[in-house]
C-alpha cells in the first residue's frame, strides 16, 4: 500500500486507483491527450505531407478512387507495388472514401489512434501490474510530446502501437490460460494485423509462440495452441499475400521493401567514415547500387519490385560480407539517433520532425522528453539491480516484444519516429520507475513521522 506521505501529483493518480474511480481518471487523461493531439493538429494547418507520409497520402487517394494500390514509384512504370504494408493505406483509404480526401482528416483519424493507444496501455498497465500504474503509465503517454507528434501525422505508426498494445492485452490472457485457442488465434490474427501494418510486426509472432512453448501444460495443448497461432497468422495475411501472387506471380508474403531499405543503409556512401555514417540513403541515389540495378531497367519487359527487391538484398549483402563490421557500427550510431545523439543527429532527426509535420519550436521540447524517458529508464534499473528501489519486473514476454522490434529496426533506421514501436514499454518501465521511486519515498516520510510520533509520545 502506498503511505499518505506521497507527492500530491500521484497521490491524486493513486487516490483515485479504485474500482469506483479509476475509469473516471482514465477518462481526464483521455481527455488531456484528445485536446493536446487535436491542439498540434489545428496548430499546423498548412501541413503538408512529405517523404513517407506524402506517400501514404498518394496510396490512400487512389484506394479511395476506387484503383486500389497505385503502380510502383521505383521499379518500371505501371508496374505494380507492395513497397508499403497494406494496412495504414487501406484505413487511410477507407476514411477518405467516406468523407473525402483531406490530410486533415487523415491525422484527426491518427489522433483517434493515438488516443487509442493510451486507454490500452492504462488497462495493460492495470492488467500486468496495478490500477495505479496504468493510471501512471497512461497519464505519461497522454502528455509524452514524441506520441503527441507522432499521432498528429500521416504516419502509420499510431495504427501499429494500437495493434500491438491490444496484442500484449490478448497476450497477457493467453499467458494465465495458454491452452484456451480463442486467445491463440487473436494473438495469431492480431500478430498478422501489426506485420501488415508495419514489417517489423512479424517479430511479436516470437514472444506469442513463446508463451505457448514455456506454458505449464501438456505437450498436446501446447501444439494445439501454437498451431492456432500460426493458422489464424496466415489466414489473415492470406488475403494480401493472394493479391500480391495475382499481381507478381511470385510469392511475396507482405512487402517489397526489405531489400530496398537494407540497399540504403549498406552502400559505400552510408559506409564512410564521415558525418553522415549509417546515414540511411536513397537507394538509386547511391552510385554503386544504381549501377548493381541499371541492367535490370534496360531490360526491354522491365524490371519489377520483386526483382528490385531481391538485387537491392543481393547488393546488400555483398556489401556486409566486405564490410562486416557495418552492421555494428549502424546499429549503434542508429541508436543513438533516435535520441537525437550522437554524429549528426540533427539531421536524422529533422528527417523525422519534418516527416511529422512538427514545428521547429517543438523540436528541442520533444527531442528532451525522448532524452528524459530514456535517463530515467537506465537509472531506475540500475537501481532496481542495486536494490534501491524496488519493483516486479513483469512476464518476460511483454519486454521481449518491445526489444524484438527494437533490435530488428536498428540495424537499418536510427530516427526517433522508428523508436515509435518501443515507447509504450519505454514509458512501462519508466512509470514502474516512477511509482516505486514514489511509494520508497513515502515509505521512509511515512516512518520518519511515525518515528516523531513516537518521540513526542514518549515526552
Amino acid at each position: 500500500m502506498v503511505s499518505s506521505g506521497r507527492s500530491s501529483a500521484l497521490a491524486w493518480l493513486v487516490g483515485a486507483a479504485d474500482d469506483r474511480g479509476w475509469r473516471r481518471t482514465l477518462v481526464v487523461i483521455v481527455v488531456v491527450a484528445l485536446m493536446l493531439r487535436v491542439g498540434l493538429v489545428l496548430a499546423t494547418p498548412h501541413f503538408s505531407p512529405s517523404g513517407d507520409a506524402a506517400d501514404f497520402q498518394r496510396h490512400a487517394g487512389s484506394i479511395a478512387l476506387g484503383y486500389g494500390y497505385p503502380p510502383s514509384g521505383f521499379a518500371s512504370s505501371g508496374t505494380p507495388s507492395a513497397y508499403r504494408p497494406p494496412g495504414f493505406p487501406y484505413l487511410l483509404g477507407g476514411l477518405y472514401a467516406l468523407f473525402g480526401i483531406h490530410v486533415t482528416a487523415g491525422r484527426l483519424l491518427n489522433v483517434l489512434l493515438g488516443v487509442a493507444a493510451v486507454v490500452l496501455l492504462g488497462y495493460l498497465g492495470r492488467a500486468v501490474w496495478d490500477r495505479t500504474l496504468g493510471l501512471v503509465v497512461a497519464a505519461l503517454a497522454a502528455v509524452f510530446p514524441p506520441l503527441v507528434a507522432l499521432d498528429a501525422s500521416l504516419l502509420s505508426e499510431p495504427l501499429l502501437l494500437v495493434i500491438v498494445l491490444a496484442l500484449m492485452l490478448v497476450l497477457v490472457a493467453l499467458a494465465r490460460d495458454p491452452a484456451r485457442v480463442r486467445w491463440a488465434c487473436a494473438a495469431g490474427a492480431l500478430c498478422a494485423l501489426a506485420a501488415l501494418s508495419r514489417t517489423v510486426g512479424i517479430v511479436l509472432l516470437l514472444p506469442s509462440l513463446g508463451i505457448v512453448a514455456f506454458a505449464a501444460i501438456g505437450w498436446r495443448a501446447r501444439a494445439v495452441s501454437a498451431l492456432a497461432i500460426i493458422v489464424a497468422f496466415l489466414v489473415v495475411l492470406a488475403p494480401w499475400t493472394l493479391r500480391n501472387l495475382d499481381v507478381f506471380h511470385v510469392l511475396v508474403p507482405i512487402s517489397t521493401q526489405t531489400g530496398f531499405t537494407m540497399a540504403g543503409e549498406y552502400n559505400d556512401v552510408a559506409g564512410r567514415d564521415d558525418q553522415f555514417q549509417a546515414v540511411w540513403q536513397v537507394p538509386l541515389q547511391v552510385p554503386s547500387v544504381a549501377a548493381g540495378v541499371a541492367p535490370l531497367y534496360r531490360r526491354s519487359r522491365g524490371v519489377t519490385e520483386v526483382q528490385l527487391d531481391s538485387r537491392f538484398r543481393q547488393l546488400a549483402v555483398s556489401y556486409l560480407e566486405r564490410h562486416p563490421s557495418e552492421l555494428f557500427v549502424a546499429s549503434w550510431l542508429n541508436s543513438l539517433r533516435m535520441f537525437d545523439l550522437g554524429r549528426n543527429h540533427t539531421f536524422t532527426t529533422g528527417t523525422a520532425y519534418r516527416e511529422m509535420g512538427l514545428p521547429g519550436r517543438l523540436w528541442d521540447l520533444t527531442n528532451l522528453s525522448l532524452q528524459l524517458a530514456g535517463a530515467v529508464a537506465v537509472i531506475g534499473a540500475a537501481a532496481r539491480l542495486s536494490r534501491l528501489i524496488r519493483f516486479r519486473f513483469g512476464p518476460w514476454w511483454l519486454w521481449a516484444s518491445g526489444a524484438l522490434m527494437l533490435v530488428a529496426t536498428i540495424p537499418v533506421s536510427g530516427t526517433p519516429r522508428y523508436l515509435a514501436p518501443a515507447e509504450p514499454f519505454l514509458l512501462l518501465f519508466v512509470a514502474l520507475v516512477v511509482v516505486a521511486t514514489s511509494r520508497m519515498l513515502s515509505q521512509r516520510r511515512g516512518a520518519q513521522i511515525e518515528s516523531a510520533r513516537i518521540s513526542r509520545g514518549a515526552a
